[in-house]
This record gives structure tokens, C-alpha cells and sequence, in this order.
């Protein structure tokens, strides 16, 4: 496995699923305390197509911090399971801002 994970990164990876076909950048949401002890991590995809969803899919502007090179949406309704052999790079992390949006969306998609 890479570098510690924390939750908030934006990492780099893929895994053969229906919405994660091509190394793509993903937002790690697992809770930190279970990072490195099993063999997965859970992750939402980052896209860079607008799909009208705004209460699912959250905005994410491209910057260094964050690693992302274009303007881009966290899909929170595409949480996915993916080994953590297929994440290949740390790419930034997300604001605080921003991940307790993805918190409120995970919390409505997920019924929480």
C-alpha cells in the first residue's frame, strides 16, 4: 500500500467496476481508524462531467491542494469499495469545508 491514507485525500487509482473503468482521482471517506488495518479503502469517485444532482454531487474546484487539474464533482452517490493495492498516489486533500459537505451528502444518500 501507499503512503499513511487519511481521510480527505484525493487519491489516484482504479478498480474494475462500472464507474471506475480508468485510473481516475477519488476522495477517500473511510473513517481514519480503519486506513491500513483491512485491504480496501471506501472512496468517492471524482468526475469532471456535470451531472445535475447538487444534493449528491459536490463541487470541487481544481487546486494545487487538492491535486486536481480541472474543476470537478465528488460522487457521493457512487461510494465504492476499491483495494487499496489500486491506489497508486496521494494527490492533495480536500478542505474541511468540503468534506463536511461530502459528510451531509453521504448522511442523506446513505439514510445516516
Amino acid at each position: 500500500m501507499i503512503e499513511k491514507l487519511r481521510r480527505g485525500d484525493v487519491v489516484i487509482g482504479a478498480d474494475r467496476t462500472d464507474y471506475l473503468d480508468k485510473p481516475r482521482p477519488m476522495l477517500v471517506v473511510q473513517a481514519e481508524k480503519y486506513l491500513g488495518r483491512v485491504d480496501s479503502v471506501t472512496v468517492c469517485p471524482i468526475i469532471s462531467t456535470e451531472i445535475e444532482a447538487p444534493l449528491f454531487r459536490i463541487a470541487i474546484a481544481a487546486m494545487s491542494e487538492n491535486g486536481l487539474d480541472e474543476s470537478s464533482f465528488i460522487s457521493v452517490d457512487k461510494i465504492t469499495t476499491v483495494r487499496a493495492e489500486k491506489v497508486r498516489h496521494v494527490a492533495g486533500k480536500v478542505s474541511e469545508p468540503t468534506l463536511r459537505s461530502v459528510d451531509e451528502a453521504l448522511r442523506r444518500w446513505l439514510a445516516l
